[in-house]
């Protein structure tokens, strides 16, 4: 097959169907997305909603190109059309100088993630990542690859950098709540990464100045000249990117080894603002006042993670070659039939690498990228979700590399059901697309791109992801009851009752339900204290004593006037002098008229009530 044949087929793939870019997570970046989540910002595995996530497998399918648009008939509404892939079917939309092609597949195998407690969560998982992808890739290349190098003409100041790679992984995640002060929260995480790569090969050009010459009238090939070429070139076992499946990642993931080796990791932080952070605490059946780890809390929530830190080193059947050329000849032959079994002997043929020193090892760097988002919640289950995906790989740098992104999703969020509407940039910011994403319990299912799986009339890529999650456990969910606690709301509680100071042993003048006063002033008829209002220091005849009664002072006595409830001390009392139906060991405040949150009742006399930093009723 020629090399324009086979470059021609890639683009058809990459504008038509979700096959083999760096694929993309899904843009919701929902609370119940477990491990997929964790791909994105390793600390959301610490305060997760699922107690216990076992992940059965989930298939991230992408493509996507920036320069031409397939208009062929294939579509989801017309899927028995058939893939047409012919340069009729691929219109040029864009005339920018350079250009991004992808197809790439990310499968996730078996994955575990468990919270251990309130504060740290732990995430095992397996990954098989590989794609084929061409970046900074000149405009008159792809085309002249399209037309299948068709005419007589020169072009010069051309780049390219075009990378296989293909690789597996098993990750270790662990994050832990670094800050919980009421109203603000943080959290971070990391992940490890152990990197055994299958196979790669890259070819790249700063600059490439190439020629279509004539067909030879003696052989009628069509001869390619590179006039001047200057770049490199590595592969270590390409033929194991051909015929991919679901049974070739299997046996990566089991075989433990390969040509490659490296090591990984990713870093993040969340933050979380919480206003109402004294309304998401519950009371045990103990007494035990514990946060409701089933509910989310935050007002709004910002994320931040470096992903796909490292590299792969390949070892073992490697080479690679700085190249400098001039004036090489390229005819039909040297492309006829190319592919991933044969691409290393044609490499070495069209670029006459005998020439130059081999290398007997380099180095494939991880898509690394910086991903943030910040995540609204605007009421009830609805959330505003705005994301950035930027690449950090240079142009040209070997390896695999993320097309950076940015969207804004809004979404319908609940335990067992969400669905959200991302809309996106993508392509580096210079696609637009809409997409859609449901979570039904145990199935996840979404696109990016929408249009294109329709048969929209700007179908510059596609992608499709699915995962099944057998056994998802959401966090327990404390009964109603426990919930709305009187003391669950108030904060912070008293852990050990502390018992209300004693009485001292003369009362304090009060109100007319207070221990008499020696005073002889009068006391309303019914006055409950009549009886008791001695004074303390009376001898203990004192009951057969008429005088010493209060009733029998002088209406017009002048030794102490009447008390009067204007102004009232905060003196502590005693339980037996409250007259309310219950009270809670604590700190008791005499006060004036008022109500109790506590109690729920306007008192007619001095009430005690919680003395705390919040005072609103317990019901609101």
């Amino acid at each position: 097959m020629q090399l324009s044949t086979r470059l021609t087929l890639i683009l058809g793939l990459a504008l038509s169907t979700p096959a083999l870019s760096q694929p993309t997570l899904s843009p919701a970046h929902g609370n119940y997305h477990g491990l997929g989540e964790v791909l994105w910002n390793p600390a959301t595995v610490a305060d997760s909603r699922y107690l216990f996530q076992l992940q059965l497998f989930s298939l991230d399918v992408t493509a996507s190109n920036t320069a031409y648009a397939y208009t062929g008939p294939w579509s989801l509404k017309n899927p028995g059309s058939g893939l047409e892939f012919s340069p009729e079917y691929l219109t040029l939309r864009n005339d920018k100088p350079r250009h991004l092609v992808g197809l790439g597949l990310d499968a996730r195998g078996p994955g575990l993630q468990v919270r251990l407690n309130a504060n740290n969560g732990l995430a095992f998982q397996t990954r098989v990542r590989t794609a084929f992808q061409g970046n900074a890739v000149s405009a008159s290349l792809l085309q002249d690859a399209v037309n299948e190098f068709e005419g007589v003409r020169r072009s010069d100041d051309n780049t390219f950098n075009f990378n296989m790679n293909a690789f597996a992984e098993w990750n270790l995640t662990y994050g832990r709540t670094v800050i919980n002060d009421e109203a603000h929260f943080l959290k971070a995480g990391i992940t490890l990464k152990r990197l055994i790569g299958l196979g790669a090969a890259y070819i790249q050009s700063r600059q490439l100045d190439y020629e279509i010459l004539p067909d030879n009238a003696t052989t009628g090939d069509t001869v390619l000249r590179l006039h001047r070429f200057e770049g490199g070139a590595g592969f270590s076992n390409p033929s194991e990117l051909a015929n991919l499946d679901l049974n070739t990642a299997r046996r990566w993931l089991t075989k433990g080894s390969g040509p490659g080796s490296g090591w990984g990791a990713d870093l993040g932080v969340v933050y979380e603002f919480r206003p109402d952070h004294a309304t998401y605490y519950y009371t045990t059946k103990k007494g035990e006042r514990r946060p409701d780890a089933s509910r989310n809390k935050y007002k709004y929530r910002v994320s931040v993670a470096l992903t796909d830190i490292g590299g792969i080193r390949y070892r073992t059947n490697a080479a690679a070659y700085d190249v400098t050329a001039s004036n090489l000849g390229v005819s039909q032959a040297d492309l006829e039939g190319i592919d991933e079994n044969n691409v290393e002997e044609r490499i070495r043929a069209i670029l006459r690498t005998d020439r130059y020193e081999e290398q007997t090892s380099f180095r494939m760097g991880l898509p690394t990228t910086l991903n943030v988002d910040v995540d609204y919640h605007l009421s009830w289950k609805f959330y505003l979700n705005a994301a950035v995906r930027q690449n950090l790989r240079g142009r040209f740098a070997p390896g695999m590399r993320t097309f950076s992104y940015a969207s804004v999703t809004p979404r319908l969020e609940t335990r067992w059901l969400e669905v959200a509407t991302p809309v996106l940039l993508t392509n580096n910011y210079r696609t637009a697309a809409f997409g859609v994403s449901a979570r039904a319990g145990i199935f996840l299912l979404g696109t990016n791109d929408l249009g294109s799986l329709l048969g929209g009339k700007n179908r510059m890529g596609s992608n499709v992801y699915f995962g099944v999650s057998p056994l998802s456990w959401a966090n327990w969910r404390p009964s109603a009851k426990s919930r709305k606690s009187k003391v669950s709301k108030v904060a912070p509680a008293l852990k050990q009752p502390v018992p209300p100071p004693a009485t001292p042993a003369t009362s304090t003048p009060a109100a007319s339900d207070s221990l008499a006063s020696p005073s002889p002033a009068p006391a309303p008829a019914d006055s409950l204290a009549a009886p008791v209002s001695a004074p303390v220091t009376a001898p203990t005849d004192s009951l057969t004593t008429p005088a010493a009664a209060p009733a029998t002072a002088p209406a017009d006595s002048s030794a102490t006037p009447a008390a009067t409830p204007t102004t009232v001390p905060a003196t502590p009392v005693t339980p037996a002098q409250l007259r309310f139906p219950f009270f809670l060991p604590g700190r008791y405040t005499v006060l004036p008229r008022q109500y109790c949150f506590l109690t729920r009742h306007w008192s007619d006399q001095y009430a005690a009530c919680f003395r705390g930093p919040r005072h609103s009723p317990v019901g609101s």
